[in-house]
């Protein structure tokens, strides 16, 4: 990007690029810059929301006040006045993967960081996607993904069956989107412009950022090189490297310890193509340590990250967390602790206690009971125990509808005393499915699944950056599980 005011933010992690960023908007408030004449844009729905939100409680504005603090997909979105059923979704995914007798699941999870893991039609989605977005040859990019399940062919065909699917319905997808807005749309005329995470942009959001900036007073550019993890999904951080402005490191790391800190330094410096910067640790010296197995990490208290490279390892991180009844959800699926079965739970236990409880919780009860439900109970109305043919007992005996292994699950859960009221304290999760995120305590497996060990000796500095992404997410303690099979990465 060229522009005659650029400003570079480099935010290593945890050194506070939000705040910084929203600093500098309420300086140039402050200078009399009206707030619709700033645009903050982000690669994620996550940082835009939690910039915008920051924002309304720091300046006491709402989202009419500030209408140009979002992702580049939601302004183009805006700026071409669509509406939801403009545009392509799962459904239609499916709909035209059925038509060409291909199985399509009709998303790609950007958790997972890799392109396989899905079937063969979501690949052949994504490959001809790629292409778009990184503005190349649709057989470049074949070449260059060199899947053995995807048939040039049926790419190929694909390709043109999506054109006229599109065509024919009068829709468009997210990267249509981008394409045309690039063509067709006004962009705001904005004084300032913000944009964040910047190292993950493709080359078409790049082209868009580079119009909507043209007239800009000034632009900052804020993002880490270092962690820049989505090449695999179209992000061009050499646009970022390349970056000619001043610019600006925050130095001071307000979440990686010392010890930590010393771990991913070493990290950063493995990195061939990279801008040099260097940043402090907090004043906590913290702690790194080695295990043979993941069952010998004590997480039976605080909050925890638990990482793999690739997601069929969930499986066994989450055996353990089942195993020895502690609280977790696993990123991207929907919690044990948040399933009707333990809310019914919860409704029987008060029950049994004498207490009253609505009628929607008797229904969920009842649901759990081989006992049949009564007719004609209220679910907005309040029972006790009394008014149905019911006795007080232990839940596990009488919600005997809970499968064995989620009800013993449960008494552990129970039985350790954790509170099933707040958020679980463990979160497992891909190393992509935590990226902008921290916990006190972080264990690590250094195993990666075959094709991560191929690529990452074709691209080591992409594996690199993903490495040094989880080591950084630690407050406190850093616990690295050696590897069990001879693919791995070496930290």
């Amino acid at each position: 990007m060229q522009h005659k005011n650029l400003n570079i933010v480099l935010g290593p992690p945890g050194t506070g690029k939000t705040t910084k960023l929203l600093n500098l908007v309420e300086q140039h408030l402050n200078e009399g810059i009206r707030p619709e004449h700033i645009g903050y844009l982000a690669f994620t729905r996550k940082a835009a929301d939690e910039a915008a939100e920051r924002a309304f409680a720091k300046f006491n504005y709402t989202r009419e006040d500030l209408p140009y603090f979002r992702t580049i997909h939601s302004l183009c979105f805006q700026q071409l006045n669509l509406k939801r059923s403009d545009v392509m979704t799962k459904t239609h995914y499916q709909e035209l993967g059925e038509m060409l007798g291909l199985e399509v699941d009709g998303g790609v999870d950007m958790g997972e960081g890799q392109v396989f893991g899905m079937r063969t039609g979501d690949k052949l989605f994504f490959l001809e996607n790629m292409a778009r977005v990184k503005q190349k040859d649709l057989k470049e990019i074949y070449n260059e993904y060199n899947d053995d399940d995807v048939n040039w062919f049926e790419l190929e065909r694909l390709s043109r069956a999506l054109v006229s699917y599109k065509e024919k319905r009068k829709i468009i997808d997210y990267t249509d989107m981008l394409m045309k807005c690039l063509k067709v749309a006004t962009f705001p005329k904005l004084r300032i412009l913000f944009v964040d995470e910047a190292q993950d942009l493709s080359a078409i959001q790049w082209n868009i950022i580079n119009e909507v900036g043209k007239e800009t007073e000034v632009v900052y550019i804020a993002g880490d090189d270092d962690q820049a993890i989505y090449r695999w999904a179209g992000a061009d951080v050499n646009q970022f490297i390349k970056l000619e402005g001043k610019s600006t490191v925050l130095n001071k790391s307000y979440r990686v310890p010392s010890s930590i800190w010393d771990l991913a330094t070493k990290l950063s410096l493995r990195i061939s193509s990279r801008i040099k910067k260097e940043f402090k640790p907090t004043e906590e010296t913290g702690e790194v340590r080695w295990y043979m197995d993941p069952e010998d990490v004590d997480i039976s208290q605080g909050t925890w990250y638990l990482l793999a490279r690739n997601g069929y390892m969930l499986n066994q991180l989450e055996n353990i967390c089942i195993k020895n009844g502690y609280p977790f959800t696993i990123v991207g699926r929907r919690s044990p602790l948040s399933s009707e079965a333990l809310q019914a739970i919860r409704f029987w236990t008060r029950l049994s206690k004498g207490e009253s409880i609505v009628g929607s919780g008797i229904k969920l009860i009842y649901k759990y009971m081989v006992t049949r439900c009564p007719r004609g109970i209220n679910p907005e109305g309040y029972y006790t125990i009394s008014d149905f043919n019911l006795k007080p007992g232990i839940w596990h005996e009488r919600l005997n509808k809970i499968d064995t292994k989620r009800r013993e699950y449960y008494i552990m859960l129970l039985k350790r005393g954790e509170n099933l009221d707040q958020d679980p304290r463990i979160k497992i999760s891909t190393i992509h499915g935590v990226k902008g995120g921290e916990a006190d305590n972080v264990m690590l497996l250094t195993d990666i699944a075959p094709r991560t060990y191929r690529e990452m000796h074709s691209l080591p500095d992409d594996e690199i950056r993903v490495f040094y992404v989880a080591v950084t997410r630690a407050k406190k303690s850093l616990h690295i599980v050696q590897p069990n099979t001879n693919m791995y990465f070496e930290l």
